[in-house]
Order: C-alpha cells, then structure tokens, then sequence
C-alpha cells in the first residue's frame, strides 16, 4: 500500500483512474469482473484497502482537488455508460448528450488530462454534444473529447462488463495496444 501511494502522488494521472476503478463507483453494483480484479493485484490488496488507500490520499491536502476532479470525471463517465439508448438506434447511429449530463459539462474538468492521451500535459477543452452508438448488450458508447492541444480523443465508455471483454471491443475497434488510445481519432485536428 505504500508503493501504490507515492505512485498515487507522484503520478496521480497515471494512477488515480486504476484505483477509482478498483474502488468502484457508488451508484454501481458489485461486479465479479471487479472482485476479480481485485483479487488479482500482487500485493494481495483487497477492496478495504483500497478504500483505505483513498482516504489516505484524501487526507492528503495537496491531493484533495485532483481526487475530487477525478471523482467528478469517473461519476460523469459512469452515468453515461448507464445512460438508455432506444432499441431502434442503429449501431453507429450519432446521439445527441442530454445537457443534463455531467459528461456534457465536461470542460469542467480542464485541470486533468484527457485519459486516451498518453501526454498528460494535454487536458480536457471541450466534448462532442453527441455519442455514438456501438452495439452491445450493454450498449457501449463512442464520445470524441478534445484536448487542450487541439486533437480530439476518442474514448469509449461502456459499464457493468467484465474488463477483459473490453480490452477486446477496444482492440476491435482500432484503439491501439489496449491501453485505450484510439489511434484513428488521436491524429485528427480539431
């Protein structure tokens, strides 16, 4: 737990979204492919740790902005991911986001960086008013970010699957190594 915390604070963008993960968003029930993340970590460190973590790192002062901005940001993701999609929508069909959504206010986030972007210099300026549809029994959804540096990011936000079925849609879908980095929408201007 020490190791994960100075990562935590060293490089808080690389690592914060990995332990929200593993800490689990409240409005989510308890998933199997979580617990089994869970119980898959080295250090054998179980979701009361990682809990015990959190508050650690809330405690914190220098981290207490960046946890709640995460916090934010993981929250707006998940909404989304639950947000109902109409069974006639047609895979690859454009959505527009209800301004409601906390992903619609998602300039908000300026100070953290976009997450499909291996240069954590490059934060969130702006998202697209609409998502795309891919197909699922979950209902996975395609949002284009754009960055401080002008590119737009695309991201895809899918919820309750197993971890390892996503990697598998993110390879298909030509994001890269897995790592969520879609290639195809990281080169284009904005």
């Amino acid at each position: 737990a020490k190791l994960l915390y100075r990562l935590c604070t060293s490089h808080p963008h690389s690592t914060l979204i990995q332990i929200l993960a593993l800490r689990g968003e409240p409005r989510l029930a308890r998933s199997t492919s979580k617990r089994r993340l869970v119980d898959s970590l080295e250090d054998g460190m179980d979701e009361n740790q990682v809990h015990e973590l959190w508050a650690r790192l809330r405690a914190n002062p220098e981290m207490a902005s960046t946890l709640q901005a995460y916090e934010r940001l993981v929250s707006a993701y998940v909404e989304l991911s639950q947000v109902p999609v109409s069974k006639d929508a047609r895979i690859g069909a454009e959505l527009p986001l209800e301004k409601t959504l906390q992903i619609y206010r998602l300039r908000d986030f300026a100070s953290l960086p976009i997450v499909t972007s291996i240069n954590s210099a490059t934060t969130i300026a702006a998202v697209s008013p609409w998502f795309k549809v891919v197909g699922g029994i979950n209902v996975p959804k395609i949002i284009d970010v754009t960055g401080s540096d002008g590119r737009i990011y695309r991201q895809l936000v899918k919820g309750h699957d197993d971890l390892r079925q996503v990697i598998k849609l993110i390879l298909s879908l030509g994001c890269g190594d897995g790592a969520s980095l879609c290639a195809g929408a990281q080169d284009a201007p904005m």
